[in-house]
């Protein structure tokens, strides 16, 4: 019985059919019956106490399918735990499979007893050489069944695969407006090219290879991809074990990783970490975030004649000229995961000032300058499909004020979405009462006196100024005054220019002509609304006249009829 599962283990493996993150995979079977390897342990040579490990012979760029089989060694629930290659933290991708292909359990802590057999099937890409695979606990070792994948044939269509930290990863909604530009890349680039984003929030290149998640990557090119490696934020981040990398094993981790990219046919390019929002106004300067890691990146690149996209330096140079152009609070405002408390649901309900990560339309720019430095790469498959974002119409003035609440000394205003705005200019303006100034009866006083009118009236004060920019249709203005009022005027931005300035908002104070006062959806409605409502509950004169016309024919025919009786 054991020698028929071994023979049928041999087959299986030979076939090549895997369970590798939750779907099969169909890996061609290995002609060279020495790609094929199959070691089962007897007696106590599979005996783990303590620590055990098996080399697998490999050489870099090649990829294994690596199926074991364990157990218990003693009556009572002992663990196991495994390790391969450069993978040894206990965060593993999700490319460990049980054999009746139900969830992964990973390759750590696998609970075992005796007489009952475990088997875990996964994928490994040997990056230096033999495949050492490592075990550690108490159990035993049952067999060891490995299947050299056929060499890949380049795909239908070139795949971009990004990896990196958060600032690259995909969010879900739950995140907003929290996004990674390898989120928006698509976006520039035809249906010809698809992207793969594998980065994830808080990996180095320490711990994003010990997690196994470069290990996934390399399983998956082919020849003619491209892998975007943007990392240092977190590599740079001493007061975290599990993350920090020293500058030069930076460096060597990242040659590491373009070594094993270039072995299966894909090609490595660099990305410099995107700038952190660090602008000194006293200084009027972009500060470089994490410069060493900047520059180790760039010698990474250099000594490895690697392409090298030098992401950093491009954000420190436009966001320190969108300050220049639109004011220091800008990068706040439309770049940076800044938001007012309200402004969206999920994490970020009560508001969140985050100077690292991105939100969409900063994610989309940056997404943008990383397509426009590949096209001009001229690399093949991808160049050639870069697609600029189309400029577009001029979005429409915005109207509909829907909301005013004044807490403390911050005003806070709301308004309906102008269709393809990118962001929003506020302006705003002072309102304060009139004054009227009576001359003074009294001859004995030379100076007027003043008083307010009993029903006060409004007037601005001054000119509309900018009291700023945001990406959703919700502004707080914190430079409110308590006691205030303020009227407001939003202009919509796209690429393509500023569309014209909406109405006055100003909720009702300023006479009707100046401003539209009021609030959608309130008893006091719109200027429109107020209009329409006059027309519905007036008289129309053109009424009024027919009423009059007809009475007065009444009266005539009236008058007529009485004198044809009187001659009679």
């Amino acid at each position: 019985m054991k020698s028929f599962k071994k023979i049928m283990a041999v087959f299986m493996l030979a076939v090549g059919v895997f369970v590798v993150g939750g779907a099969v995979t169909g890996v061609k079977a290995a002609k060279n019956p020495e790609d094929i390897i199959f070691k089962s342990f007897k007696d106590n040579e599979g005996l783990v106490e303590g620590s055990w490990e098996y080399v697998i012979p490999a050489k870099p760029g090649e990829n294994f399918n690596i199926e074991i089989t364990f157990t218990g060694s003693i009556s009572a629930d002992t663990t196991l735990s495994f390790t391969y290659d450069y993978v040894t933290d206990d965060q593993m991708v999700a490319n460990v499979q049980k054999a009746d292909s139900s969830d992964r359990s990973g390759l750590f802590n696998e609970s075992v007893s005796k007489g009952k057999e475990e088997v875990r099937s996964f994928s490994v890409a040997a990056m230096t050489g033999d495949i050492v695979i490592t075990a550690s606990g108490q159990g035993k070792i049952l067999s060891i069944n490995a299947v050299k994948q056929n060499e890949k044939t380049k795909g239908d269509k070139v795949t971009v695969y990004t990896i990196g930290d958060s600032l690259v990863q995909t969010y879900s909604e739950r995140y907003a407006p929290q996004t990674g530009w390898g989120q928006t890349m698509e976006l520039y680039f035809n249906d010809n090219v698809k992207f793969v984003n594998r980065a994830l929030g808080g990996r180095s290149t320490g711990n994003f290879l010990r997690q196994g998640r470069l290990n996934q990557v390399l399983c998956e090119v082919v020849p003619g991809d491209y892998v975007l490696i943007e990392f240092g934020h977190n590599d740079a981040d001493s007061s975290k074990v599990d993350r920090y990398v020293s500058t030069p094993n930076f460096k060597e981790n990242l040659k590491l990783y373009i070594q094993a990219i270039r072995d299966r046919g894909a090609t490595p390019i660099l990305v410099t970490l995107c700038n952190r929002n660090q602008y000194v106004a006293a200084t009027d300067e972009f500060r470089v975030s994490y410069p060493d890691y900047v520059k180790a990146m760039k010698a990474a690149a250099e000594e490895s004649e690697t392409l090298l996209i030098d992401l950093n330096a491009i954000t420190v140079e436009r966001f320190h000229g969108l300050i220049k152009e639109l004011g220091k609070n800008i990068t706040n405002e439309i770049i940076y995961n800044h938001a007012i408390a309200g402004a969206y649901e999920g994490d970020y309900a009560k508001g969140v000032a985050d100077n690292t990560h991105l939100q969409y339309y900063g994610a989309k720019l940056v997404a943008g300058y990383v397509a426009e430095e590949l096209q001009k790469l001229n690399l093949t498959g991808l160049s050639e499909n870069y697609v600029p974002l189309a400029v577009g119409e001029i979005p429409s003035a915005p109207t509909g004020i829907t909301e005013k609440k004044v807490s403390g000394f911050v005003s806070r205003i709301k308004w309906k979405e102008s269709i393809g705005a990118d962001y929003y200019k506020v302006l705003v303006a002072e309102i304060a009462e009139v004054v009227k100034t009576i001359p003074c009866d009294d001859d004995s006083k030379e100076e007027a006196s003043s008083v307010k009118y009993e029903e006060p009236e409004y007037a601005l004060v001054g000119d509309f100024t900018i009291a700023g920019y945001t990406t959703v249709c919700d502004f707080s203005y914190k430079a409110a005054e308590e006691g205030k009022h303020y009227a407001y005027k939003i202009v919509a931005i796209n690429a393509a220019g500023e569309s014209e300035e909406s109405e006055i908002f100003d909720f009702g104070l300023l006479p009707d002509e100046k401003a539209d006062d009021g609030q959608p959806g309130t008893d006091e409605g719109t200027q429109d609304d107020k209009n329409d409502s006059e027309k519905d509950g007036g008289i129309n004169p053109v009424v009024i006249a027919v009423i009059a016309v007809a009475v007065v024919a009444v009266i005539i025919a009236a008058v007529i009829i009485l004198k044809k009786k009187n001659k009679k």
